[in-house]
């Protein structure tokens, strides 16, 4: 078992408990799914500062099947599934659909993906 942080562009963003031998995919799925908004074709893997699994590579171990394990990843390391940006900044459609009609745009926000 590790502790992962599971960022971004999922429904519960936080901290879990995974096993090793999980998928890529399911530990995103452990996090409540990917959303409409999640880029798998951008989202990467950081240890600290350092990011150690590149966005090509996030995506091929998606499509693949590829463990946490064969990532190579231990504690502490952040799967950040990252949003369709527009000039670093993110769509909150949530008030679009509480909100609907011709007056409410979407929301654009600058999304942290750091902030636990």
């Amino acid at each position: 078992m590790i502790r992962l942080s599971v960022l971004g562009a999922v429904s519960k963003p936080g901290f879990y408990q995974l096993d090793s031998g999980m998928l890529l995919s399911d530990a995103l799925q452990a996090a409540g799914g990917i959303g409409n908004s999640t880029d798998l074709h951008n989202s990467t893997i950081k240890r600290g500062e350092e990011e150690i699994v590149a966005k090509e590579v996030f995506y091929e171990a998606i499509t693949v099947g590829r463990t946490l394990d064969a990532l190579n990843l231990r504690a502490g390391d952040e799967i950040d599934g990252r949003s369709q940006e527009h000039d670093g900044l993110v769509c909150d459609s949530t008030h679009v659909r509480d909100h609907p009609g011709p007056h409410h745009q979407p929301v654009w926000t600058r999304q942290a993906v750091r902030a636990l």
